[in-house]
């Protein structure tokens, strides 16, 4: 070891004064210069290491998601790329099969909240509309975002995006977060000054926090502005029965409908096939045999309940009638008239799986002019004063657009 050291002085004024254990006195020497070289890189190395340590932790914003939403997911983590690239966030994206309700949703949200994670989002709809939930895992608040306008994807897009920048600055981040140290914190000290731990600057609430991790390379996407719809056109075979309210002339048959949504999900054109076949009398002579071919056309208004859709709206209709009357001698008769009807229709359809769903429709009607037939002097209820239909049977779905 070398005899000689280096000390700073503190009465000195900041001097470099050079002793010798040979020599107790205090004799000044020469000043010893390999000594003060060595001495300021070790002091600016410690800084720098002090500086470059990371100071918080990485927060993360969940992405869940859903079938039938590509488009809008895409939409809006370019927009989150954007707008969000200052704050130390890191943006994950989990896919989600879709649950049956709002409430299994609202469940599956909140158990993918962690120590790390600051809010979990998702779309959805409410009261029809396509809708962002956005779940603050911090007090298990929710808060719903419409998507507008829906006609622009990307503005819509980045509306909720710096919606969501104000909702993490305010209640996603914590209060203890430090800010990141300014270009005056990180000045080279004066030489030969004596080093102390630098000290943390507090956080400011107009500061943003520094970015934990790169953009990623590449261009950003540029979503298409029509968002497209996530159901479908349906098409449905099922059971129909029709009569009166008190259950005179019961006709039973079967059903084919078709559906056709427009107007972003809130209406629908529901179009029905329907045959029935009844027969009204003692089995033997007189009696009389309806058959009836109905075309039903129907504009209800949608509202989407989770997994579920709900259609009310009035109906229009046209009915062709082929009655055939026998009489008690052998004798019979055959005729075919026709009718229209306006009435109400109210359907509802559960979703089975992603493309079959189970529909259970009711509908009210009155035919113009009614049926009204005789048998062998006998006369016969009419039919139409107002009649009653339930139906029952499966649907198949297409999707509007395929999700991978």
């Amino acid at each position: 070891m070398s005899p000689f050291f280096v000390r700073v002085s503190a009465r000195s004024a900041g001097k470099v004064e050079r002793f010798s254990k040979k020599d107790p006195g205090g004799r000044r020497g020469p000043p010893d210069r390999h000594g003060i070289i060595a001495a300021v890189p070790l002091r600016l190395l410690a800084l720098l290491i002090l500086e470059l340590l990371p100071q918080v932790g990485e927060r993360e914003l969940v992405l869940c998601e859903q079938p039938g939403w590509r488009q809008e997911e895409e939409s809006l983590v370019a927009a989150l790329h954007v707008y969000t690239r200052d704050l130390n966030l890191a943006l994950l994206t989990v896919p989600d099969a879709g649950v049956a309700s709002e409430q299994e949703q609202m469940r599956a949200a909140q158990s993918r909240c962690g120590p790390s994670v600051v809010m979990v989002i998702w779309y959805g709809r409410e009261l029809g509309a396509p809708t962002l939930n956005a779940l603050a895992c911090a007090d298990r608040s929710l808060r719903k975002e419409p998507l507008a306008p829906p006609e622009d994807l990307l503005l819509a897009s980045q509306t909720l995006a710096l919606k969501l920048r104000g909702l993490l600055a305010v209640a996603g981040l914590p209060s203890d977060m430090p800010a990141p140290p300014k270009p005056a914190d990180t000045a080279k000290p004066a030489p030969f000054a004596e080093p102390t731990s630098p000290a943390r600057p507090g956080p400011k609430a107009t500061e943003p926090v520094a970015v934990a991790r790169p953009a990623a390379s590449g261009p950003v996407p540029v979503p298409h502005p029509a968002p497209g719809a996530p159901d479908g056109p349906a098409v449905a075979v099922g059971f129909l029965a029709q009569s009166s309210p008190d259950g005179t002339w019961l006709r039973p048959g079967g059903l084919l409908r078709g559906t056709f949504p427009f107007a972003k999900q809130r209406l629908a054109v529901v179009g029905d096939v329907a045959f029935l076949r009844a027969t009204e009398g003692p089995p033997g002579p007189p009696h009389l045999t309806l058959s009836e071919l109905s075309f039903t056309a129907a504009i209800p208004v949608r509202m989407h309940a989770g997994a579920h859709v709900f259609e009310v709206g009035p109906l229009v209709g046209a009915h062709v009638y082929w009655a055939n009357a026998q009489a008690p001698g052998g004798q019979s008769d055959q005729s075919v008239t026709a009718s229209w009807s306006v009435g109400l229709l109210a359907a509802a359809r559960a979703k089975l799986t992603q493309r079959w769903g189970l529909f259970l429709s009711l509908s009210g009607r009155s035919l113009f002019p009614r049926q009204v037939y005789t048998v062998a002097g006998q006369r016969r209820p009419a039919i139409g004063l107002f009649d009653v239909g339930l139906a029952v049977g499966l649907s198949y779905r297409w999707a509007a657009r395929e999700v991978p």
